[in-house]
């Protein structure tokens, strides 16, 4: 399926948050990234195919500190995180589960 314009701009803009990263912008920046990942669930897409497209760029990224910001999305992506406020496509934690299983 391909995506739509809209879809890709979010994903670019997701994309390039974590060469953004100093130390005064961390917190506000992985605001922006959930941000988009609210603009990507809204968007239909499902958190499996935005899991695989972010966890490729968390591969390609240059430094532990954008791979650890990439990861904290990643975490938000598949409910993998503590406050359940934070929960963004299925709130009973299933994906996580998923993924902890291998799956």
């Amino acid at each position: 399926m391909r995506l739509s314009r809209k879809v890709e701009l979010i994903f670019h803009e997701l994309e390039h948050l974590p060469l953004q990263l100093n130390d005064q912008n961390y917190h506000p920046l992985l605001k922006q990234g959930y941000n988009y990942l609210v603009l990507l669930r809204d968007s239909g897409l499902d958190e499996q195919r935005v899991y695989k497209r972010l966890v490729a760029r968390h591969q390609n990224l240059a430094n532990e500190k954008q791979q650890d910001f990439m990861a904290e999305l990643l975490d938000c992506v598949c409910g993998f995180v503590g406050n359940q406020n934070y929960y963004i496509w299925r709130q009973d934690g299933a994906f996580a589960r998923e993924l902890k299983n291998g799956g």
